[in-house]
């Protein structure tokens, strides 16, 4: 008696396409955030704000409340980093204030 043959999965073009597809947009989104990440440090820094990038030496004592920051796997792939602590500028208002704890969710956010 012959065993019989192993059959190999098997998939169309098609479904390969819509694969790499899905894939690709998940990761535009992905580098996305990242950018608006670094954009938005960018900016807050230039205006007079402080970021405070965990796990980095700072001269200046910084406090956190929760657990350790952390940023998806992927995304420290595309070098992005977990926030600390986030002290805004004077000034800054509350539109800006809720846009910047929605990007940072990991980190505490002050103002001056």
């Amino acid at each position: 008696m012959t065993a019989p043959k192993r059959r190999w999965f098997r998939f169309s073009l098609a479904a390969m396409f819509v694969g790499v597809a899905v894939f690709c947009v998940w990761l535009g989104w992905q580098v996305n955030a990242v950018h608006n990440r670094r954009t938005a440090i960018e900016r807050i820094q230039i205006s007079g704000g402080k970021v405070n990038v965990w796990g980095e030496e700072d001269a200046e004592f910084w406090f956190h409340d929760g657990p350790v920051p952390s940023v998806s796997f992927a995304r420290t792939l595309l070098g992005d980093k977990p926030i600390n602590a986030i002290v805004l500028p004077e000034g800054t208002l509350f539109v800006d204030r809720e846009q910047i704890e929605s990007l940072f969710s990991e980190a505490n956010v002050y103002s001056d």
